[in-house]
């Protein structure tokens, strides 16, 4: 008897195990398997992300193969684009250039742009995945963030999310310090405008169901970010 028990029990764990799809991981396969649309929009007057240039051009080159990846620069007046929509990932990473980090280049407000560059992506909002990597510092001059106004009353964000919304992309924001004139940091410290700004980016990537990434108030590498989104957008 004993070994009769033994040998069923052995059986049974040499029997291959299959488990049934549930309708979320279904969904969630079928989703992974949608092309994938992927636009970094780097704001022109940020600083150290010219020496960080590799963990940009690594998480290009790691998307899946046959993604779309398009490159841009948020500047004074509009986006200058270095590389449109492309599946040459290669192409696209080589693209990634250091930011001019200058005052003079330093948009009006940054979501007035990203609203902008989100009219770039496909036309289509079914059969297709859209994503936005946005570097930028989150302070928006025009509106007058500089002095910690709620974010959900800067109507060029709420346009900007709106837009998102309508086109389902996902937005996630990394922060980065910005360069401003001595008049500007003279009426607010650092470590205020970096809260500013970290609170337009956290509410601009909650409304577009992404997510915001900073080290304090400062910036060391997006690596860990990238990582992060790259995992997420599989």
């Amino acid at each position: 008897m004993k070994k009769s028990l033994i040998f069923l029990a052995v059986m049974v764990l040499l029997v291959p195990m299959t488990f049934a799809m549930t309708p979320s991981d279904q969904q969630n396969s079928a989703a992974q398997n949608q092309p994938l649309y992927v636009g970094i929009l780097i704001q022109d007057n940020v600083l150290h992300v010219g020496t960080d240039l590799p963990a940009y051009r690594n998480f290009i080159e790691g998307l899946p193969a046959g993604s779309h990846v398009e490159v841009a620069y948020a500047q004074t007046g509009s986006n200058m684009i270095v590389q449109p929509f492309t599946t040459n990932l290669a192409k696209a990473a080589q693209s990634v250039i250091p930011p001019t980090g200058l005052i003079t280049m330093a948009p009006g407000s940054p979501y007035v742009l990203v609203k902008e560059f989100l009219k770039t992506y496909p036309a289509t909002d079914t059969g297709v995945r859209k994503v936005l990597v946005f570097v930028s510092n989150g302070l928006d001059p025009d509106y007058g963030s500089y002095f910690q106004v709620a974010p959900s009353s800067d109507p060029y964000l709420v346009q900007a999310i709106s837009r998102a919304r309508k086109d389902h992309v996902v937005i996630y924001s990394i922060y980065a310090p910005g360069r401003f004139a001595n008049g500007v940091l003279s009426f607010r410290s650092g470590e205020q405008l970096a809260f500013s700004g970290q609170g337009a980016l956290n509410y601009l990537s909650d409304q577009t169901k992404g997510e915001a990434f900073y080290a304090g108030g400062t910036y060391i590498t997006a690596r860990p970010f990238l990582k992060d989104i790259a995992a997420r957008i599989g």
